[in-house]
């Protein structure tokens, strides 16, 4: 793993988001930003326990992941019952609607969304090292960060290897 994505926490969580097979449960995940570079690391710690959520930072404009302690944050985690997928839910994000689930073909968990442009990303697992990798249209094989557009306030999926391959997710519905 590269120095750049930090270390690995416990069951195998840091700057690279681990994908296991029933990783919502096993596993167990937390989100939050390291406002030293604006990467999103996933953390140790049971979904349902912790109870993550998501909320802008007025003071630096990043998204953060923060505990559900937090009732101010704009975005919630939950399960959806009917589907039993994880959703990511927020007024804050112009209503998006942000599907977090499982692909039952492959295995693989999926980011869809209709506000993000009909955008469909995939988030698959490297068995080979573990690391998060984007799989979206005009990119294959690029090792993704999640940070924030300062200049257009969007929420932009980056390269750590590609810093120029532009694929972001648009957060703005309009």
């Amino acid at each position: 793993m590269d120095a750049e994505w930090g270390h690995v926490y416990g069951c195998g969580v840091g700057a690279c988001v681990w994908m296991r097979s029933g990783g919502m449960y096993g596993c167990g995940v937390g989100m939050c930003m390291d406002a030293e570079w604006g990467c999103v690391w996933m953390r140790s710690g049971d979904v349902y326990g912790c109870g993550v959520g998501m909320c802008m930072d007025a003071e630096c404009g990043f998204a953060w992941m923060r505990s559900a302690g937090l009732h101010e944050c704009g975005v919630r985690v939950c399960m959806d019952a009917e589907c039993g997928f994880a959703w990511m839910q927020s007024a804050g994000l112009h209503g998006c609607r942000v599907r977090v689930c499982m692909d039952a073909e492959c295995g693989f968990a999926w980011m869809q969304s209709a506000g993000l442009h009909g955008c469909r990303v995939r988030v698959c697992m490297d068995a080979e090292w573990g690391c998060v990798w984007m799989r979206s249209g005009d990119v294959y094989g690029c090792r993704v960060r999640v940070c924030m557009d300062a200049e257009c306030g969007f929420a932009w999926m980056r390269s750590a290897g590609l810093h120029g391959c532009g694929v972001g997710m648009c957060m703005d519905a309009g």
